[in-house]
């Protein structure tokens, strides 16, 4: 998968993005799309989800009213997540989930251990 094939990846004047545009950004916009945090020179993007809409599997419980359409919902946010991590790993970023329960100090601690690792690697 591309990141051009990804619905709504912002590019260069309001056009699609794509791989190139994604290497050659030097701000790391265009790779983190909607991440809680990017670090440009480490590469590393951050996503917070949340535990009902990503389906965390120590909290998340099934709707109880329209549970075909949530379960439908649920599948389409889970394969737009693994498409996602797809094409940032493809372009070279790594790619860390933290739940919305998690930790704050923890989370923090291991978003700031992989953008120092990555970036004395480069």
């Amino acid at each position: 998968m591309s990141l051009k094939s990804l619905p709504g990846w912002p590019g260069r004047n309001g056009e699609p993005g794509s791989a190139e545009s994604c290497r050659t950004n030097t701000t790391g916009r265009d790779c983190a799309r909607h991440s809680a945090y990017w670090g440009p020179r480490a590469k590393v993007a951050v996503f917070v989800d949340g535990c009902f809409w990503h389906g965390c599997p120590d909290h998340y419980l099934p709707a109880q009213k329209n549970a075909e359409f949530w379960a439908a919902k649920l599948s389409e946010n889970q394969a737009r997540d693994r498409a996602s991590d797809a094409a940032l790993m493809d372009n070279g970023w790594h790619v860390l989930r933290v739940w919305e329960h998690e930790d704050l100090t923890t989370a923090a601690s291991r978003i700031a251990d992989q953008v120092r690792a990555r970036a004395l690697a480069r």
